[in-house]
């Protein structure tokens, strides 16, 4: 192009080798990066090189100038926008060690982030096109969502990183703002469109199957399954109960932990309609005998046995009520943080009983969404910390079980919002009515509380796909409940 042709290049090929090798030893000596930035920078400027019209092509290899990073970061967001996600990852395995990543935080900030924009489009339009060769089984989805090879849970881990990751652009002045806006615009759109898709087959398949999915254990069952026998042992046993621990999140969170940790990570069905009292006393001792839901004063109350669960004092009540084991309870900042007298008290018990609230708390009550993201990734290293904290205070073996998981995503259609089904209400969520009587409408279905294997007169219902029942106060991005794969 017109600016270089005024560089003369040596005409002997083993001449012009011998410059990009010296460049090369330029760029990878640590104690000459900063000359060699320095130097391509004021070379940049002076030839006027930026605005330069060069072929993606010609320039995916090179390292030279930092315009040419700048150029590939333009052109993924443009291909990513026309719907080239796997030329997009291709790229970005060029990229991930180049000289200006290495050199400038900036540049892998925006790389991670086109990197979720394009596993998330490149899910989403696989996920669509299996949908609709064929019917599928409730089992067959929770296998897809859980246990394939590539499972559909990373669609929604890249949507989370996708998120987060642009609220750290945001705060760090990514550079030359390169499409990003659109980007997510268009990430949003897809992912909300593979959302609505998968619900929709989810919820069919479970009406289909009488709420029943083969081959996984009821959520009811963990504490029978996988914490009593640990108990009866004889074994010092931690059991976390971390609310709204989405399935990604947690495979997302053991990966982190490292070789010193034997994992396995196995799906429960959650217990419907996935909310909070619901979805904590089913992880509790006796709840594989059956919960039950009845109406007490105004609200919802939550049984086990006859023996009301509804709140975290009462599960907690329980909980040492049932077990023979001498047992400490204690919350997640409590270990993450571990103090010498804390230390002390968590020694001598066999049975550490762990709860955490800070996902769904923040994700419901916190006003500011790009700050909620950005901790729900600081949740995972909290738990890190608590986790390897427990083995100071002799734990061996360590049960992780959540209450349910959530949605979390932006560009949702407002038309979504429906009208309850009315009646006598007794609890009423977005994705959720428990009541009596009312009407019957198209976006939602309706379940006695015994098609749930839940005790009790009440009835319930859940809208269909991703639509969103009208509540007090609207609902915002983050909400759960209801049949999802999520």
């Amino acid at each position: 192009p017109g600016p270089l042709a005024a560089f003369e290049l040596p005409a002997k090929p083993i001449h012009q080798e011998a410059i990009r090798h010296l460049c090369s030893i330029w760029r990878n000596r640590v104690d000459l990066q900063e000359e060699y930035e320095d130097a391509a920078d004021a070379l940049e400027q002076a030839a006027g090189l930026a605005p330069l019209a060069l072929p993606e092509s010609s320039i995916a290899g090179l390292d030279t100038f930092a315009f040419i990073e700048n150029r590939l970061l333009h052109a993924a967001v443009a291909n990513l926008v026309a719907g080239d996600a796997e030329g997009v990852l291709a790229l970005m395995a060029k990229r991930r060690e180049s000289f200006w990543c290495r050199r400038r935080a900036e540049f892998p900030l925006v790389w991670s982030l086109v990197d979720a924009g394009a596993q998330l489009l490149a899910m989403g339009m696989n996920i669509r096109q299996a949908l609709k060769k064929r019917k599928w089984t409730a089992r067959e989805l929770v296998e897809a969502y859980t246990r394939h090879t590539e499972p559909w849970m990373v669609l929604d881990r890249s949507a989370r990183h996708l998120e987060s990751r642009y609220a750290r652009c945001e705060m760090s002045a990514a550079p030359n703002e390169p499409g990003l806006e659109q980007l997510m615009t268009h990430c949003r759109k897809a992912y909300a469109e593979t959302l609505a898709v998968l619900a929709e087959t989810y919820s069919s398949a479970l009406e289909q199957s009488g709420f029943e999915v083969e081959s996984f254990a009821p959520q009811s069952h963990v504490f029978a399954d996988r914490v009593s026998p640990l108990l009866k042992a004889g074994e010092k046993v931690a059991y976390l109960l971390v609310d709204a621990l989405r399935f990604e999140m947690a495979a997302e969170l053991v990966a982190g932990l490292g070789d010193e940790f034997e994992v396995t990570t196995d799906a429960a069905i959650g217990q419907l309609p996935g909310i909070t009292p619901i979805g904590m006393a089913a992880l509790m001792p006796g709840a594989e005998k059956g919960l039950a839901l009845d109406k007490a004063g105004a609200g919802l109350v939550v049984q086990i046995q006859g023996q009301p669960v509804t709140t975290r004092t009462a599960r907690m009540d329980w909980l040492k009520a049932q077990v023979e084991t001498p047992l400490v309870i204690c919350k997640l900042g409590e270990i993450a943080r571990l103090t010498p007298k804390r230390k002390k008290e968590l020694t001598e018990p066999k049975f550490i009983v762990v709860t955490s609230q800070e996902i769904d708390r923040h994700g419901e009550e916190a006003s500011d969404e790009e700050e909620t993201r950005l901790y729900m990734d600081e949740v995972l290293d909290k738990l890190r910390r608590g986790i390897r904290n427990l083995l100071q205070v002799g734990v061996r073996h360590i049960v992780i079980a959540a209450d349910h998981g959530f949605i979390f995503a932006e560009g949702l259609d407002a038309g979504l919002s429906m009208d309850a089904p009315g009646g006598e209400t007794v609890e009423l969520h977005s994705r959720a009515w428990i009541g009596r009587g009312g009407v019957s409408a198209d976006g939602f279905f309706r379940a006695n509380a015994s098609d749930l294997e839940l005790g009790g007169p009440l009835e319930l219902a859940f809208p269909r796909s991703i639509g969103l029942f009208k509540v007090k106060g609207g609902s915002g991005p983050y909400f759960h409940g209801g049949p999802t794969l999520q």
